[in-house]
């Protein structure tokens, strides 16, 4: 690779960088720090006068989620993804704080949109709720990660630490201020449901009061997403929410973040986990096919209130059946 070429990657890394901070925070400081070095050595980096070394390229991709076939203008289908390795308690915890400071950078910034292919609701939406947030984790922690501390205990609302708590509560208000397009489907709901009759199917309450309220709480949950979706669509608020109703079934969460030239793929596997990807062909492959689903979908925020209506109501009678067959 010849000198002008490695001068255009490095350029293009740290406007990687830039873009991937708030804007109030200066450039230099962030590298300084994280680099462990002076601003006069980052400046001499920034003019191109001195060159990244590998471990300094590494250490920048790693920090801003930045993958380098993305900057690298590679043709290749081979793409480099990232992703959480959880095991226990601890990696969730790590997992979650990690994706409650990419929703600070995109509530950050004034032009990031968040778009939503849910196959499930999204996390967020249930973090406003302690006991259907503590019924998630104890979830993931059981029966998806299979941390051993939790295999012999049953749900119980105390299961999450208070500081914890405060975490999700935070990622479920910088959410719900970021500008977001959500897409759903019928069987959107369909996976807390089986999640909360499996538990109860097994014993896996310590009491059927627990059961039903994280019923409630779902109920609640989807009034409330149901208020926000009849709200008029502007942006008054300083951000802007929509909603789609799609009859297409989803393989998994697909999720595009964008914001100036940047774009970012998070996909759901293995329930919790998140393959994360800057990979510029991969993540507008990603935007097109949401744009495809998106035309095929009805919007029922703001306008279709018949057809928002009825969907609402299939997803509180889901809920209401499962309700009534634990309290019966």
């Amino acid at each position: 690779m010849n000198k002008e070429s490695q001068n255009s990657l490095q350029n293009l890394l740290f406007q990687r960088v830039q873009e991937s901070i708030p804007p109030h925070c200066s450039l230099v400081d962030e590298l300084s720090e994280l680099l462990k070095i002076s601003n006069d050595s980052v400046y001499r980096r920034l003019r191109n006068e001195t060159m990244l070394s590998i471990n300094e390229v590494g250490i920048i991709c790693k920090q801003y989620s930045i993958s380098f076939d993305s900057i690298s203008k590679s043709d290749s289908t081979s793409v480099v993804c990232n992703y959480a390795l959880l095991r226990n308690e601890q990696d969730l915890v790590q997992h979650l704080t990690f994706m409650s400071k990419e929703l600070d950078l995109y509530k950050s910034l004034p032009d990031a949109h968040i778009t939503y292919a849910a196959i499930d609701i999204p996390i967020f939406h249930h973090f406003e709720f302690k006991e259907l947030t503590t019924f998630k984790i104890y979830y993931w922690l059981r029966s998806v990660i299979n941390d051993e501390n939790f295999s012999d205990i049953k749900y119980n609302s105390n299961l999450v630490s208070e500081e914890h708590m405060k975490l999700y509560k935070h990622m479920f208000n910088t959410y719900n201020s970021c500008n977001v397009t959500e897409i759903w489907t019928d069987s959107t709901i369909k996976s807390l449901i089986k999640q909360i009759d499996f538990f109860w199917e097994s014993g896996m309450f310590e009491n059927k009061e627990d059961a039903i309220l994280i019923c409630k709480q779902a109920e609640e949950e989807i009034i409330q997403i149901q208020k926000q979706a009849e709200k008029p669509i502007t942006k008054d608020n300083g951000h802007i929410n929509k909603l789609y109703f799609s009859e297409i079934e989803l393989g998994n969460n697909s999720i595009l973040a964008k914001w100036g030239s940047n774009k970012r793929t998070y996909l759901t596997y293995n329930t919790i986990n998140i393959l994360i990807s800057s990979n510029n062909g991969f993540c507008n492959e990603t935007e097109i096919w949401q744009q495809n689903l998106i035309k095929k979908s009805t919007l029922i925020s703001g306008a279709s209130e018949k057809i928002r209506y009825q969907f609402f109501k299939r997803l509180l009678d889901d809920i209401g059946l499962l309700r009534k067959k634990i309290e019966s």
